[in-house]
């Protein structure tokens, strides 16, 4: 805090730095990791979910949605104020004073405006075409997520 308060705008790279240093935590803390986040998933599963959200999430662009510009404008700018506030708070509560990142941060926090910022996105196309994608890539998910957790388990509390 004394930095920002010498320097106010200190606080975009304080903003940079915590990009940097902890966006593959936060996608990881995202899609899961066990316990008391000691206990993660292998690499490529967090690959393999990061892919399945990404087809489901294009797919889903195509559905109908909202075009009204003002009602994405204020969805996109309570994501983004949320956002904030999250981070801020955990800066302000959670991160120790003069560090260069902010610490406390976890992926699961910010689900609400992934959320959020995918009913603000414009729709591209009518029909439910994106069914045709969205539903299998759903059921795959399912799919690796309960063997995948099951061996985790396994291996952590009962092999390991």
């Amino acid at each position: 805090m004394r930095g920002s308060r010498q320097n106010p705008f200190s606080i975009f790279q304080i903003a940079k730095e915590t990009i940097a240093t902890r966006s593959t935590f936060y996608i990881e803390s995202a899609v899961g990791i066990f316990g008391w986040l000691d206990t993660p998933m292998p690499k490529w599963y967090y690959l393999a979910m990061i892919a399945a959200i990404s087809i489901a999430t294009i797919a889903h662009i195509f559905e109908i949605k909202t075009n009204d510009k003002p009602l994405q404008l204020s969805l996109f700018s309570s994501c983004v104020i949320y956002s904030a506030a999250v981070f801020a708070s955990l800066y302000l509560y959670y991160t120790p004073v003069g560090a260069p990142a902010v610490y406390g941060v976890q992926g699961r926090y910010l689900l609400v405006s992934a959320i959020i910022l995918s009913v603000a996105t414009p729709s591209i196309m009518r029909g439910h075409q994106s069914m045709i994608l969205t539903v299998p890539v759903i059921w795959l998910i399912q799919l690796i997520c309960a063997i995948e957790s099951f061996r985790v388990i396994v291996f952590r509390y009962y092999l390991s």
